[in-house]
């Protein structure tokens, strides 16, 4: 849904795969990259799948969709979008959801993952809470495959979490949109989309200094603005303002797309 926004004039993607040896820039179409089949099926013990959770992300990639168009097509006029509360409420909540669904931000951020020790103190626990539980019926909990399968399942069902803490955050910031105005930039999209800015020791996104922005298209992107209940626009044209999000999503991804091979390649030198 977001990657049709980023194509060269034939709806085509240049793209860099860091996990693939060689590194090179390919070429494809949307639909064929940032794809892991069954991402976000759950897997029962006989390993059946279960797709209820990919259904409801794509329910709300659905409900967004008309609402990022809106954004674009009123950045590309020159105005503000001037989303409904409804409108901003969905499209906070997709916002928090490109943020925490990726893979990526898993593999980056070892404090989101369980260790072995943390998963053996939770089963202590719950052997405490269960003593009637015989110890034979708790042996096949410590199976890798088990361990690995419970912990996928929870990752899985973590994403339906309403977020309603950080959503209620999300809203007490206004809207930021940028639109890029120079010829030949522009930027791109990652596996890990969502970049978050911040200075040394501030990290709430509350805080006015802290900068979250997705881009949507190649020439837009959203995040967070300064007052709730603001809109705001800006239009750059500098080049170090555009590359400086594009090397942030870069460093974060392990695979980056854009409509123009030599920038895509410049950015997976790096």
């Amino acid at each position: 849904m977001l990657q049709r926004r980023f194509t060269d004039t034939s709806g085509r993607l240049y793209f860099s795969n860091r996990t693939v040896a060689d590194g090179e820039v390919r070429r494809s179409t949307p639909g064929n990259l940032f794809l892991e089949f069954h991402l976000y099926s759950l897997i029962d013990e006989h390993g059946q799948k279960d797709r209820a959770v990919e259904h409801w992300l794509s329910a709300l990639e659905t409900a967004a969709n008309p609402i990022i168009e809106k954004v674009i097509h009123a950045a590309r006029a020159g105005k503000p979008p001037g989303l409904s509360a409804r409108e901003r409420s969905i499209w906070d909540f997709f916002f928090y959801v490109q943020w925490r669904r990726v893979p990526d931000l898993h593999k980056t951020k070892p404090e989101l993952r369980i260790n072995d020790a943390e998963y053996r103190n939770m089963l202590d626990e719950l052997r405490k809470e269960r003593p009637h539980v015989g110890n034979a019926d708790w042996q096949p909990f410590f199976l890798p495959q088990v361990r690995d399968r419970i912990l996928r399942n929870a990752r899985v069902i973590a994403l339906t979490d309403r977020g309603t803490n950080v959503r209620r955050a999300l809203a007490s910031r206004g809207l930021g949109v940028v639109h890029i105005e120079a010829r030949h930039k522009s930027f791109i999209i990652g596996s890990s989309p969502v970049v978050k800015l911040t200075l040394p020791g501030r990290s709430d996104i509350r805080d006015p200094t802290v900068e979250m922005w997705l881009p949507i298209a190649s020439d837009v992107m959203v995040g967070l603005g300064r007052e709730a209940g603001t809109e705001t626009l800006a239009s750059t044209t500098d080049a170090s303002q555009i590359r400086h999000i594009n090397e942030a999503i870069a460093s974060q991804s392990t695979m980056i797309a854009g409509a123009s091979k030599a920038l895509v390649r410049s950015l997976a030198k790096r």
